[in-house]
């Protein structure tokens, strides 16, 4: 089959990797993909950090959503010079984003099925996306309706957000396919060797904690430093990686040098998603100390793909992938002494955290990756052909 893959990022951070993965996976199931990105993004080779400051301004918000508005426009064109220049594509598959409506107008006039693989919408809220002006809110909003009603078939990361969809939209369930986030098992492995990167980084004979995120409010680790004192108040060979860039990264710096807590933490700054494996190697367990209330993390993933113990928040997201006690800890949200006493268990018991990493990586191996997700993918186009008959 050939297909055409429709997206709106920068293709910089976990966005990028997801389309790149999917792309990679549906190829691998022996079918064409033609790619349609923003002008001067190349997924293959994303710039090194593409983050900054979330502004909740109005004005400013408003002046983006202009230029996002009009840019459906050009990628409505772009699509259609696509279609034509080469018929016989069996589906368009996009990557939803605020105002894309031309999937789906080309779908319907092409008469082809449409896939969209829904992150979050609209209404999600603005602590994670920019806030987004009224005028063009109302606009956002009725735009939504009318493509997630066209759409032939919806992808999303969680149950959650299914349900938001359902609930949010008036949407059937069963055009809702959950596909969680997913590994490459050959990348994020737990035979990896970290070549050197403990002399590097100054932690020979210490135990590791670690962290691999942007250093936004959403990932919590401000709560993680919080649990670092508790933590270091009873075992002194712990330090604390912190693998990641974001516009909080200097304030938590200078925050842990103010509660002098400098000498147990590493921040490593932005690392390309290729070099991660190296350095979740180092890791003793992985942290996410916070999360949003709809996505799937996929630093989780990645550290039970590399057989590392997990420690997260206890929410409905972080529950569809992982089982308290069989994977990691899922502790309070919120709770810094939770969090700290979840780490401390598992640095002291070294056979019980090799239990919970040999389970999250069978269970990424079963459940989570990329080449199921596009077996996923390509079942959905089945399902949606099957009720056009």
């Amino acid at each position: 089959m050939k297909i055409l893959y429709h997206h709106r990022t920068r293709a910089s951070g976990a966005d990028g990797n997801h389309i790149r993965q999917m792309i990679k996976a549906l190829k691998r199931h022996g079918h064409e993909v033609d790619v349609i990105s923003p002008p001067g993004v190349d997924i293959w080779n994303p710039p090194a950090f593409a983050g900054g400051k979330r502004s909740g301004r109005r004005s400013a918000g408003a002046a983006r959503e202009l230029v996002e508005f009009l840019y459906t426009f050009y990628s409505w064109a772009r699509m259609g010079a696509a279609l034509a220049r080469r018929p016989g594509y069996s589906f368009i598959y996009e990557r939803y984003a605020i105002f894309s409506w031309p999937g789906a107008f080309w779908a319907r006039k092409r008469r082809i099925p449409l896939i969209l693989e829904v992150n979050f919408t609209s209404r999600t809220p603005s602590n994670v996306y920019p806030a987004r002006s009224g005028f063009f809110k109302r606009l956002e909003d009725a735009i939504d309706r009318w493509v997630f009603n066209r759409a032939d078939a919806i992808v999303v990361v969680t149950q959650v957000l299914k349900e938001h969809l359902v609930e949010s939209f008036k949407l059937t369930p069963e055009k809702i396919r959950v596909v969680a986030n997913a590994v490459d098992p050959d990348e994020f492995h737990p035979g990896v060797s970290v070549d050197g990167l403990r002399e590097r980084l100054v932690v020979n004979g210490s135990r590791i904690v670690g962290f691999v995120g942007g250093f936004y409010p959403w990932h919590g680790v401000d709560l993680l430093i919080k649990a670092a004192q508790e933590i270091l108040a009873l075992r002194s060979d712990v330090v604390f990686v912190l693998v990641g860039e974001g516009h909080l990264k200097g304030h938590f710096e200078g925050l842990v040098q103010s509660q002098g807590l400098g000498p147990a933490f590493r921040f490593t700054g932005f690392v390309p998603h290729a070099a991660l494996p190296q350095y979740v190697a180092l890791f003793d367990v992985g942290v996410l100390p916070h999360t949003n209330t709809f996505g799937c993390p996929m630093k989780v993933l990645e550290y039970m793909g590399m057989a590392k113990p997990v420690v997260a928040p206890r929410v409905p997201t972080l529950e569809e992938i992982m089982t308290d006690g069989k994977e990691g800890i899922l502790f309070e949200s919120g709770s810094s002494a939770a969090l700290a006493q979840a780490i401390v268990r598992i640095l002291s018991d070294r056979e019980g955290a090799s239990r919970l990493g040999e389970a999250g990586r069978a269970r990424v191996e079963r459940l989570h990756t990329w080449t199921r997700n596009g077996r996923e993918v390509l079942a959905l186009y089945d399902w949606v052909m099957w009720n056009k008959r």
